[in-house]
């Protein structure tokens, strides 16, 4: 396990001022580094920076901050359009749009305009890291962070070193999260990374539900957050994030991980009326359907903690970082293991493995591989030491 230490980067820069790379620059500056913000359009870097003065403003409205303090913070700030400006940086992360090319052209100019020590970092979320660093003179020092909404105030930081990255830059951004009051978790280079792959599950299994009518929109968002302990069921938390997102998310996972993670025709079809889900309604969609709580129960509980136990049965993370992710990155009051230990890991092996048959998919090993009566192993150091607020 990686532990808290002294870390020496303090001068990082963001590529993208756009809403996520707005956010993480603010992330930096509150922890008093040196910022470089650049972005090739003069409005986009307007913009971002005036996302970043109005969250410091708000800052100062609920004590937060001082103005005085606002003001200090703001002048560690250089925004530029230039990338002959990054060269002092020991560390960049890329946060434009999810274009591979462009990304790939951004990473060429980077290397061209920093020095081979400096850390470079993506914070792309449909892309392989290997893949776009693939033309990269230096790959060792190329890696991808992936932030979690809102990536100021969420601490969950997914770390994925790429075929090629070298484990003492690894262990070096790993610790600078840490110093920086951030939680990383280190996590396989796979589609999905690690959090969205057992998350995007939960989303679409719950429109399947609906679609085959055993539940109204309500009753399963009712289910949901009664079940995971959440704020917010998975219709409801679509509409805050985005129903296109999932659907994308949803359209990515099943290329890479086959029919278990497709979305449904009904989520395709709201996304192409461009309409929220009314969580209002407590209507089926099917006539003569009933909501049936114990069905839905196991079905929401299946996929998400089926697929987390796929993926540490896969070594692309551990128990420990699956439920820190679920924990900071989705707000979850227990993280999958921890909710399998709860319910029981005989009775989740019976529920995950008849709803992973109905794909052609094996129950996961680590059920075989777990004593049922102990339950799964999940240490909770990292997640008391960097906190949950």
């Amino acid at each position: 396990m990686n532990t808290k230490t002294d870390n020496q980067i303090t001068k990082v820069a963001v590529i993208g001022a756009g809403t996520m790379g707005a956010a993480i620059a603010q992330h930096f500056l509150m922890k008093n580094l040196q910022v470089v913000l650049l972005d090739v359009q003069q409005e986009g870097l307007k913009r971002g920076i005036a996302e970043i003065d109005k969250s410091l403003s708000e800052a100062v409205e609920r004590r937060i901050l001082s103005d005085e303090k606002k003001q200090a913070l703001l002048s560690n700030l250089k925004s530029t359009t230039q990338y002959a400006d990054l060269a002092d940086r020991q560390f960049i992360v890329e946060a434009v749009f999810e274009n591979f090319d462009v990304k790939q052209s951004v990473f060429a100019e980077v290397e061209r305009n920093v020095s081979p020590e400096c850390i470079i970092a993506s914070n792309t979320s449909s892309f392989s890291i290997s893949e776009l660093g693939s033309k990269l003179a230096h790959q060792d020092r190329f890696l991808g962070v992936h932030y979690f909404y809102h990536a100021a105030k969420n601490k969950l930081i997914e770390v994925i070193p790429g075929k090629n990255t070298d484990q003492t830059r690894v262990d070096e951004l790993v610790n600078f999260y840490y110093a920086n009051d951030k939680a990383p978790i280190v996590v396989a280079d796979v589609y999905g990374f690690a959090v969205n792959r057992f998350f995007v599950p939960w989303l679409t299994e719950a429109v399947r539900l609906y679609e085959e009518g055993l539940g109204s929109i309500a009753f399963i968002d009712e289910v949901a957050v009664k079940v995971f302990g959440v704020g917010m069921g998975p219709f409801a938390l679509m509409n805050a994030t985005g129903v296109p997102i999932a659907l994308h998310s949803a359209e990515t996972l099943e290329e890479n991980f086959g029919a278990m993670y497709a979305p449904s025709q009904t989520l395709r079809e709201q996304v192409a009326k461009g309409e929220d889900w009314d969580c209002s309604s407590t209507a089926l969609i099917n006539t003569g359907a009933t909501d049936n709580e114990q069905l839905v129960k196991n079905r929401l509980l299946a996929f998400p903690l089926g697929v987390a136990a796929q993926m540490v049965s896969e070594g692309v993370t551990s128990a420990t970082e699956a439920d820190l992710g679920a924990r900071l990155g989705l707000r979850w009051p227990l993280g999958p293991f921890e909710l399998m230990n709860q319910i029981g890991v005989s009775t989740m092996e019976d529920i995950v493995t008849q709803a992973f048959e109905k794909f052609g998919q094996p129950t996961p090993s680590i059920f075989s591989e777990t004593d049922h009566q102990k339950g799964f192993i999940v240490e909770h150091v990292k997640a008391h030491a960097i906190g949950t607020t």
